[in-house]
């Protein structure tokens, strides 16, 4: 995660360190306020394939997608990032305070 006061630089990179394909169409990716994403429909994460997700705007691909909110949504100081499938099955959260060995927060 990269926390920042420049919407279009703050972002999370999430990365499918499976070996199959995930289609996350509909999946969201929500912060502890609450605040949620929602993968667009057809979007797919190839095996070992990484997708930044921006809270700013911009034109997205297959390696960036863009929130398109108007306010930062990830805390500077600690947060924790969930993401669920369409049907809200928890499939990964992340918590992070400063100095997090994962993220480097």
């Amino acid at each position: 995660m990269e926390v920042t006061d420049d919407l279009n630089l703050e972002c999370i990179s999430l990365k499918n360190a499976g070996d199959v394909l995930v289609d996350l169409s509909g999946w969201t990716l929500s912060d502890e306020g609450n605040a949620t994403f929602t993968f667009p429909e057809g979007f797919v994460l190839p095996a070992g394939g990484l997708v930044t997700v921006h809270t700013g705007c911009g034109e997205d691909s297959a390696e960036a997608l863009h929130w398109r909110s108007e306010k930062p949504i990830w805390d500077d100081t600690s947060d924790r990032a969930t993401l669920r499938t369409q049907d809200e099955t928890l499939v990964a959260t992340h918590a992070y305070a400063r100095g997090c060995s994962t993220c480097g927060k």
